[in-house]
């Protein structure tokens, strides 16, 4: 079996719930508060939580992340290292890390794609 398909085949056995509660404890170990803080802004700002956001319009997120902090760099390593880097962790994916970074600010259709290569039925 090629290395394609047996990644594959761990993002299909992985379903979106167990995904979205892994990436809402990631957060929640690595930064007390702050998935409270940007879940109750995502919710007033875009009438969905953070973890939506990340999966459909990770382009929205960085923009509250960078609204919350006023510093590229302090959104870039939020989005980066809280919010991405448990989603690759959890899809065994770690070498397209810098590549979903990249497409969630610049091109959320691209990092949706990624997603879905990965067997992730995401996006609006």
């Amino acid at each position: 079996m090629d290395i394609r398909r047996e990644r594959r085949r761990r993002a299909v056995e992985i379903d979106i719930h167990s995904l979205r509660l892994y990436i809402r404890r990631y957060v929640r170990e690595h930064a007390i508060g702050l998935f409270e803080v940007l879940n109750a802004l995502a919710m007033k700002r875009f009438g969905k939580d953070v973890v939506s956001l990340l999966l459909t319009e990770p382009n929205r997120l960085y923009e509250l992340v960078l609204e919350y902090y006023s510093s590229r760099e302090a959104a870039l390593f939020t989005i980066s290292r809280l919010f991405i880097r448990p989603l690759v962790i959890k899809l065994g994916i770690l070498e397209r890390e810098d590549e979903l970074v990249e497409a969630a600010i610049n091109n959320p259709k691209k990092f949706v794609e990624i997603l879905r290569e990965h067997g992730l039925e995401v996006g609006v």
